[in-house]
């Protein structure tokens, strides 16, 4: 589920990753939520802020999942083009 937080940002980033799946790990949920919370944790990460979303596209499957911060209307406006584009 969805939870909704008040923050204050300057910068905000979307990475969108595509992957090939394969037949035993397409579980692309997982996959977005799991890189998002790795990069967002390191260190060394190359993120400008702590704000932002992963989009990852599973090429093999046709399926797309995303985790991070929205901001008010960039989920559905992201879900939309997503839409669009498996089309």
């Amino acid at each position: 589920g969805d939870s909704y937080e008040s923050i204050t940002a300057t910068k905000y980033w979307i990475d969108i990753q595509l992957r090939w799946g394969d037949f035993d790990s397409h579980d692309i949920e997982r996959y977005s939520r799991a890189k998002f919370l790795d990069y967002t944790s390191d260190n060394m990460t190359l993120y400008p802020s702590p704000t932002g979303v992963l989009i990852a596209f599973d090429l093999a499957y046709n399926l797309y999942s995303g985790y991070g911060n929205w901001f008010p209307g960039m989920k559905p406006l992201m879900q939309q083009a997503m839409a669009k584009i498996c089309k």
